[in-house]
């Protein structure tokens, strides 16, 4: 019985999925993003992207790339927020 309660409960979660037309964000299934675009950076602590990306030029901010993207992690976010 329990075999047919899993592959129902996979079918509806596969159901639901196909309903989702756009990426969901970490907020939407209660959690808090790891990382930020610099674009979401600069809007959570009200600075232009130019500014963090000046900052990340002094080596104030730590950037990670991933591929051609630059995010900034929220435990940096938090630590540059500390320090300044």
């Amino acid at each position: 019985m329990a075999a047919k309660t899993t592959k129902a409960t996979a079918d509806q979660i596969a159901a639901l999925l196909a309903q989702v037309k756009e990426p969901l964000t970490p907020q939407q299934i209660g959690m808090e993003p790891l990382a930020l675009s610099v674009e979401a950076a600069a809007i959570i602590v009200s600075l232009s992207k130019c500014m963090i990306y000046d900052l990340i030029k002094a080596g104030e901010l730590k950037p990670k790339k991933v591929g051609s993207r630059t995010l900034i992690t929220v435990v940096e976010l938090r630590r540059w927020l500390a320090a300044s």
